[in-house]
């Protein structure tokens, strides 16, 4: 049953493709065939393999990564399918992250889908998001490069050192509405202090009714003749 879900998911619900991958699986003379036999022909990794790379990059365990990558390589994986494995295995974990539970995954077998709704959680959706980003960008590289194991490589550590961008996100918002920032237990009306806080409080400025304030006074232009009296005034009296 294990090998009959493996082709199945290959096909991706093509009958041309299930029937093609059966004939190269009889092609090997075997009375029954294992889900080993399955990977072995499409050149692809075991669930498990994927799962525990899943949990060295949602644990940012760069090392422990690049070593299980060379482990699934040195087992016969191909880089390329390989690659492929992990686009869908991080769009499995988009659509957990996202809640919607009811549809299928296409990575591995739907009995793990307990342990990669695990992953999702802990890794939030917009670090998903930016990790399918990271291998949808390395699969169009992949074609026009030589050295896809670098890229692998060079995908693999960037993933492992992606932040939690689900709680950047909540910070953000923290910073642009202060308000957001109060707990659901904090019942403390906005603006008003908190218990325990000591910090003098600013008195709102009150304006009193007071005396009204005199105008200035004008200043009056003299008179021709009063200015001609103080100049008379003013010249010295002639001594003859």
């Amino acid at each position: 049953p294990e090998a009959i879900e493996l082709v199945a998911r290959r096909a991706r619900g093509s009958l041309r493709d299930s029937q093609s991958l059966f004939d190269q699986l009889l092609a090997y003379g075997q009375k029954e065939i294992s889900a080993v036999d399955v990977h072995q022909l499409l050149g692809t990794a075991p669930d498990e393999r994927l799962i525990e790379l899943g949990d060295s990059l949602v644990n940012r365990q760069p090392a422990q990564a690049l070593a299980l990558t060379n482990k699934v390589l040195s087992e016969g994986t191909q880089i390329g399918e390989f690659l492929n494995q992990l686009v869908d295995y991080v769009r499995d974990l988009m659509i957990l992250a996202a809640g919607a539970h009811n549809l299928q995954l296409g990575s591995v077998s739907d009995s793990r889908r307990d342990v990669l709704d695990v992953q999702a959680k802990s890794w939030g959706l917009h670090t998903v998001l930016a990790a399918l980003q990271i291998l949808t960008e390395t699969q169009l590289k992949f074609a026009r490069v030589l050295s896809g194991r670098s890229l692998l490589d060079l995908a693999i550590v960037r993933l492992s050192l992606l932040d939690e961008l689900d709680d950047l996100g909540k910070l953000t918002q923290m910073l642009l509405d202060p308000s957001a920032g109060q707990g659901a237990g904090d019942t403390t009306p906005k603006g008003q202090p908190r218990s325990g806080d000591s910090s003098p409080q600013k008195r709102p400025l009150e304006l009193r009714p007071g005396r009204p304030s005199s105008p200035p006074r004008s200043l009056s232009t003299p008179s021709p003749g009063g200015l001609a009296s103080a100049l008379d005034r003013s010249e010295p009296a002639d001594a003859g």
